[in-house]
């Protein structure tokens, strides 16, 4: 786990969300604050228009892909609530 990786993931999928909010929920809630720079770890993240790059260990990829698998599948149920056509009776 102390081997880190840079990967890109693409936010285009969860529509509902701001970069800069998704990028707090990542650092505060589905990873240890600590294990990014600012509070002396060794994780870091860039935020782009619609794409966050982070660099990180692999136990913490895992805990991010399972946060945004989530966060679309709710961004989904939404839409389909939206999109979906009352019952007429």
């Amino acid at each position: 786990e102390a081997t880190t990786e840079a990967l890109v993931y693409d936010l285009s999928r969860i529509p509902n969300i701001e970069p800069k909010t998704l990028s707090s929920i990542i650092m505060s809630v589905a990873t240890k604050p600590e294990a990014w720079t600012e509070q002396g770890g060794s994780g870091t993240l860039v935020l782009g228009t619609d794409f966050i790059a982070i660099n990180q260990n692999q136990r913490t990829h895992r805990k991010i892909v399972s946060l945004l698998n989530q966060l679309e599948r709710q961004a989904k149920e939404q839409n389909r609530r939206r999109t979906a056509k009352p019952v007429q009776r």
